[in-house]
């Protein structure tokens, strides 16, 4: 049996690239090739939008909970970017008139189009991922963009799958970066969005002092014009700017392997949620689009990741000397007890200073909720004189997946950490400037910490299930 052009191009995609590809001019016959701002608003009347404003003239990463927030039309959005000047009358019925279009930028991002247009099928069929080898697949299973000149979307990492970018109208620039660019992008869990690691760095306007390695990267820059297709690898790093009034529309595709990434973001979601805990103050350390969730919520989740954990990908992360099980089944499927109340959570963290001092830090996880930093009675805070470094060595991390009696608990105790001097890079290994909530995130949420959980994690369960 013969296969089609689309199915190649599909496999190829999916199989066979391991760098962004831009297809050029390769949506000239979608319907929604044909798309402009104007004719949207024409087309979509009342239907409102929340579009997020921000300042033309900022000089650091302006993150999403740094922005204004304004509900408006698209033809709201069309009239605002005129450039003639408006009449009072128009200042008092659209609500985007008080944000200076020369100051300013405006984007309507991340729209699921199934949601916003779901009375829209003219709309949502206009976007055709068919001709790519994706069957069945349109504006239901995509997100729509909508951005002034200006707009842009901070540097980050999409923890799971792959991403297909169709490039509608306007012009949109994107510089990228490969996935072992990581230690070099300085990541960050705050703000703390699942799927998201946002860089630290303005990639616009780079603080080589503040972020030295940042020169070690690489970069990949491209240009998407009108009619461009751009296919993103999964875990490849991304900023994205509109150099035009633009519109866009993405889908990501889901992969076998998101189920490893699962498992990891659900440690990293109830390590989060844990710091914060329940303050007032929680939402600042969280993205507007995130909500907090409780540590049986989350342990919840870490449950589910474990059982629908692929048996491949369970081969993968097992140590050379713990073997799968004779029987060829996933241990992980018979799961652990259900969750139940009284669940312990601490966290033991223990700092050696560069001075020769050393500090160790131990509470319940649910008592780490000061939003600027984390004192303790038992640390000796003046080695932190003369600016001294302190690199995070162990963590005692306990994790109960029950109640605290439960032979089923488990602890992950003493977990070792690359620190930067192991790895040449001052991110992505714990060093810590001072005791403060976001380093303190940052530390306990690297890769390499949450890859030792997740073996261990995965180590103990599999002994609980074979007993």
């Amino acid at each position: 049996m013969s296969i089609s052009m689309q199915e190649r191009t599909r496999t190829k995609l999916l199989q066979d690239t391991k760098e962004p590809i831009v297809i050029c001019n390769a949506i000239r016959d979608w319907p929604a090739f044909h798309w402009t701002p104007s004719l949207l608003g024409d087309l979509l009347g009342d239907l409102k939008l929340k579009f997020r404003i921000g300042s033309t003239a900022e000089s650091k990463v302006l993150w999403e909970a740094d922005c204004q927030y304004c509900e408006a039309t698209i033809a709201d959005f069309v009239q605002w970017g005129c450039r003639d000047v408006q009449s009072q009358e128009d200042k008092t019925f659209n609500p985007l008139t008080k944000f200076d279009h020369n100051q300013t930028w405006c984007y309507g991002d991340y729209k699921y189009m199934a949601e916003v247009f779901k009375e829209r099928q003219d709309i949502t069929q206009a976007v055709q991922w068919g001709s790519f080898g994706f069957k069945n697949k349109d504006g239901v299973d995509s997100t729509f963009w909508l951005g002034s000149r200006g707009s842009y979307t901070p540097c980050h990492q999409d923890t799971y799958g792959c991403n297909i970018v169709a490039q509608i109208y306007g012009r949109k620039r994107w510089v990228l970066f490969p996935p072992e660019n990581s230690p070099f992008l300085y990541p960050a869990r705050i703000p703390y969005e699942e799927s998201s690691i946002f860089s630290q760095v303005n990639i616009k306007y780079p603080d080589f002092r503040q972020h030295p390695n940042f020169k070690k990267a690489t970069s990949y820059e491209v240009t998407l014009n009108a009619g461009d297709v751009l296919f993103v690898p999964k875990h490849w790093w991304h900023f994205v700017e509109c150099l035009d009034t633009s519109i866009t529309v993405n889908m990501w595709i889901d992969l076998e392997s998101d189920g490893v990434d699962r498992l990891s973001e659900s440690m990293v979601r109830a390590i989060v949620c844990g710091l914060i805990g329940e303050s007032e103050e929680k939402e600042k350390w969280l993205n507007p689009t995130e909500k907090w969730t409780s540590i049986e919520t989350n342990l919840m989740y870490i449950n589910q990741s474990l059982k629908s954990l692929p048996e491949k990908y369970v081969k993968e992360i097992y140590t050379e000397d713990e073997p799968a099980n004779s029987e060829g089944s996933n241990p992980l499927k018979t799961g652990i007890n259900p969750l139940k109340t009284g669940i312990k959570r601490s966290i033991s963290v223990r700092m050696d200073g560069s001075n020769g001092k050393s500090a160790k830090l131990e509470k319940p996880m649910e008592q780490f909720t000061d939003k600027s930093e984390v004192k303790d009675k038992n640390i000796d805070y003046s080695m932190m004189a003369d600016q001294t470094k302190f690199e995070v060595k162990k963590l005692d991390l306990q994790i109960f997946l029950g109640q605290e009696s439960s032979s089923h608990g488990i602890g992950l105790g003493n977990i070792e950490v690359l620190t930067p001097s192991d790895t040449e890079s001052d991110v992505g290994g714990g060093k810590l400037n001072d005791i403060g909530f976001h380093e303190l995130i940052n530390a306990l949420t690297s890769p390499k910490v949450i890859d030792a959980v997740k073996k261990e994690l995965i180590s103990k369960n599999r002994a609980v299930t074979k007993n």
